[in-house]
């Protein structure tokens, strides 16, 4: 995961991929905040689909509410 997240913060896509996928499958609302903040769509994609699925912290994200 350090791996992944190093890769990522040099900004190779792959790695974003990964990471939003991995953030997703967790429910991890911070990851895929700061993701979406760095100018990931998907991330952004991701946060959008957890919002509809009913998670406040999710629209938070989307909003910049916290």
């Amino acid at each position: 995961m350090a791996g992944l997240r190093i890769k990522g913060a040099d900004g190779e896509l792959d790695a974003i991929a990964s990471l939003v996928e991995l953030a997703g499958e967790r429910g991890d609302l911070d990851v895929l905040r700061r993701l979406a903040a760095a100018g990931s769509p998907d991330a952004a994609d991701e946060l959008r689909r957890l919002a509809g699925a009913g998670s406040h912290g999710a629209e938070e994200g989307l909003t910049g509410e916290a």
